[in-house]
């Protein structure tokens, strides 16, 4: 019998292996923009075909899910210098590894996700003294009260999480979070409408890859939009996707096919402030 961890998870929540095996992925390359062995060995202890992804998935998935990576990476600890004692929340959390990428030893995080997910991430990647986890929808205010360490910044992050939900339940959250936590800030990725389009019509002639690629739902084309929801919402930064990475190869070779997406700022990283 195989001691590999069996997988039962719902259709969005399934969509966690993606950036996991993104990551182990890059990792084996010569020039990888993250450096994740724990996603590396987790990909070994699980019971699934990862093969089959690599063979269906379309060719920039990949090189996305670590791009995102860096991406969150290098923002948490441009914050984490200023504020040392942060507390960071990963809303929709999945198998996510970036608290032991970035941990300086004295952080708090917190990594929320669906019990299915949390279910799964606890064989793998179980709770320790400054990283806890939140068994709830991040669109459930219900859990607000179980961040119970503060400290001097609070900071939200959301990884390929907002972009499979309604605009309507992405607004409501904000503006709550925006209540509940004021001063605090949150990091996410956003898709224009133009960019969904892109990668509805790619999904569609290559195959939704078993069915892991699940439609992606939300698109908007600026977080000076989002900032517009409310006053106590402020744009720190927003950046292009495919903007402010290390310079190798493969990065010079996807800057020539992603140069639309750049010039019209079609795929972002947004980092807003509750006031």
């Amino acid at each position: 019998m195989s001691d590999k961890i069996k997988i039962e998870l719902g259709p969005i929540q399934k969509t966690l292996l993606i950036p996991l095996w993104g990551r182990a992925q890059e990792y084996e390359k010569p020039q990888p923009i993250i450096k994740d062995k724990l996603a590396h060995d987790i990909i070994s202890r699980l019971d699934f075909d990862f093969s089959k992804m690599a063979a269906s998935m379309p060719a920039p998935v990949q090189y996305n899910t670590a791009v995102r990576a860096y991406h969150l990476d290098r923002e948490l600890k441009k914050l984490i210098g200023q504020y040392p004692d942060a507390t960071i929340v990963n809303l929709g959390a999945g198998l996510d590894t970036t608290f032991w990428r970035i941990d300086n030893g004295h952080i708090h995080w917190y990594d929320l996700d669906m019990p299915d997910s949390i279910a799964l991430r606890k064989q793998l990647l179980p709770e320790g003294e400054r990283n806890k986890l939140i068994t709830a929808s991040a669109f459930d205010g219900q859990w607000y009260g179980q961040v119970k360490e503060r400290a001097s910044k609070v900071i939200f992050i959301a990884a390929g999480v907002f972009v499979y939900f309604e605009e309507e339940q992405v607004k409501k959250l904000l503006l709550e979070l925006a209540d509940n936590f004021p001063g605090a800030d949150i990091i996410f990725e956003i898709y224009s409408k133009q960019m969904l389009k892109l990668r509805e019509k790619a999904v569609d002639k290559q195959g939704r890859a078993g069915g892991m690629l699940e439609q992606m739902k939300w698109g908007i084309g600026s977080g000076r939009k989002i900032a517009r929801w409310s006053k106590n919402i402020k744009l720190v930064e927003q950046f292009s996707f495919y903007r402010n990475l290390p310079s190798t190869p493969e990065n010079k070779e996807l800057m020539k096919k992603f140069w639309l997406v750049n010039l019209f700022g079609w795929f972002k990283i947004v980092h807003l402030r509750f006031k």
